[in-house]
């Protein structure tokens, strides 16, 4: 498989997150913030970059990533999410939490107050605010350097790379690969449950897409079953082990989670091991032999019958060009999408303006839908969807209008197109 096999992901992803938008009001997020009490518990330090550390009152620690908008905080790190509101008090901050908060008993994040009902608001002080109190100042414990496993491999060497069509180089400097990869070549879907793709090359390297779409591209070192995944900024050091379907990248003791890299969040995040599902492609048809055998001798054959006349050749019509659309009663219907092998959308539009949308992972959101010209409007509570739509024969196309921005506040948000601005729905 050539490195051009990278290309064959891309369409799950583009180049870049969507703008992270900084008003005055989340500005004041990005501080560090201690839970008020009589000594130091739960310390919270968030970042413009969309990083978070907390760290706890036994001395534990995570990290993961922020999305907020000016009412709502998501904390998300692995697995675990907590959903928030949020409120200033001067330069501190009051938490409570959200409907949609799950807390998990036993882990840091699940056990970050507010924890109880959903009405209790928990006030968090500013550093400046807590020392003022006289309460002391909490230092986080130094970070471990990582520490590099033993290989048998020689010293990587530089080198340039030609960008697979689609995929964004890796930046310099880039690593040689070492090792042979010819039994891992493929592409690959993380356990069928999201959008994640992971693509390695029979040469060496390797494209990694993020579920909302943002590409990392980088060289493989091999040594027996420990397998280094090497990009422009982090490393991230896996034991592989094929499997019945695919292989299982499990970490090894020298992995470091970096929530602000993009391979430095590729699973798995915990210490148990990650299934990656590859694709089968379809075998190619057996092709017939130019030499058919001797016919073997036997009685007389009878006459050959007269000629058929002959046939006259069928004609497939045109497809029919997409027409754009441009009310409900057009759009009546059950159309699915398939992002990827292991992932489908369906969108229900019925006569009376209403919409349904649900994806194989369990998401849901319902709603209305109205048009304005030509630009066909979805809402689902506080969220807002804006497309442009057009029928063919078979399915729905839908594109992003240029003021789809949608708030993460349900489901619907995540529906395609997202990233990708287009996608396409088959008719059921």
């Amino acid at each position: 498989m050539q490195r051009s096999g990278i290309a064959a992901c891309a369409w799950l992803g583009v180049l870049t997150f969507a703008a992270w938008g900084v008003d005055d009001n989340k500005a004041k997020l990005f501080k560090t913030f201690y839970l008020d009490g009589d000594a130091v518990t739960y310390v919270l330090t968030m970042r413009a970059d969309r990083t978070f550390d907390l760290y706890g009152p036994n001395g534990q620690h995570v990290s993961g990533t922020i999305r907020a908008d000016d009412e709502h905080v998501t904390l998300t790190a692995g697995q675990t999410k907590r959903f928030f509101h949020y409120e200033h008090k001067g330069h501190d901050m009051k938490l409570w939490r959200r409907e949609d908060d799950r807390p998990v008993k036993g882990s840091l994040m699940g056990e970050l107050p507010p924890t109880s009902d959903f009405e209790t608001q928990i006030l968090y002080l500013c550093e400046a605010n807590w020392k003022k109190k006289g309460r002391p100042e909490f230092k986080p414990p130094p970070k471990a350097p990582a520490q590099e496993p033993a290989t048998t491999v020689q010293e990587p060497v530089v080198r340039s790379q030609t960008p697979a069509a689609g995929v964004p180089p890796a930046q310099p400097p880039a690593t040689k690969p070492q090792g042979s990869f010819a039994d891992l070549a493929g592409t690959y879907f993380l356990d069928g449950k999201t959008k994640d793709c992971l693509v390695l090359t029979a040469d060496g390297c390797f494209g990694y897409v993020t579920g909302d779409g943002t590409v990392q591209n980088g060289t493989l070192l091999r040594t027996d079953d420990e397998l280094t995944f090497i990009g422009p900024e982090h490393k991230r050091y896996f034991t592989a082990r094929p499997v019945a379907g695919g292989v299982e990248l499990t970490r090894r003791p020298a992995d470091v989670i970096k929530p602000s890299d993009i391979l430095g969040r590729m699973p798995p995040q915990e210490r148990q091991p990650a299934l990656w599902l590859k694709r089968v492609e379809a075998p190619a048809a057996t092709p017939k032999k130019d030499n058919p055998p001797e016919p073997i001798a036997g009685p007389p054959l009878p006459p050959a019958p007269p000629p058929e006349p002959a046939k006259v050749a069928k004609v497939t019509p045109p497809q029919p060009a997409a027409v754009p659309v441009k009310s409900v009663e057009a759009l009546v219907g059950t159309f699915v999408h398939k992002p990827n092998p292991f992932l489908s959308e369906t969108l229900v539009v019925k006569a009376d303006g209403s919409f349904s949308y649900k994806d194989s992972n369990g998401a849901a959101a319902e709603g209305k839908v109205t048009f304005e010209g030509e630009v066909m409007t979805l809402t689902s509570g506080e969220v807002i969807r804006r497309f442009t739509a057009a029928l063919d024969g078979g399915g729905l196309s839908l594109a992003c209008a240029k003021d789809d921005a949608p708030k993460f506040r349900n489901d619907l948000a995540t529906m395609s197109p997202t990233v990708l601005k287009t996608a396409r729905y088959e008719k059921k």
